[in-house]
């Protein structure tokens, strides 16, 4: 692929997308998803989204819903393969915790 065809992008972030980050409050909606069925993928090593934060969601959320913490794996782990860190394949412990 031609990728001149996309032209020059550059990561910056606007104050507005910024405002919009900062004033997002998924909690206070996450009770109007039922009858939509939801799901969390957590892990419990997560230094960047602590397990809590997702374990709060979970509590207000209405049924159907699923939370699934990943044991022995940190946040980054998930979309990263570490398998000396994580003692195995992160990728079979997320299918296998999903399938449960």
């Amino acid at each position: 692929m031609d990728m001149s065809a996309l032209g020059q992008w550059t990561a910056e972030v606007s104050f507005e997308s910024l405002l919009d980050v900062v004033e997002c409050k998924p909690e206070s909606v996450v009770d109007r998803i039922s009858p939509r069925a939801i799901m969390w993928i957590h892990t419990d090593k997560d230094k960047l989204v602590p397990l809590f934060e997702a374990q709060s969601m979970y509590a207000k959320a209405k049924q159907p819903k699923k939370l699934v913490v990943l044991e022995n794996l940190i946040h980054e782990d998930v979309y990263h393969e570490r398998r000396k860190r994580s003692g195995g394949n992160s990728e079979t412990k997320t299918r296998g915790a999903v399938r449960s």
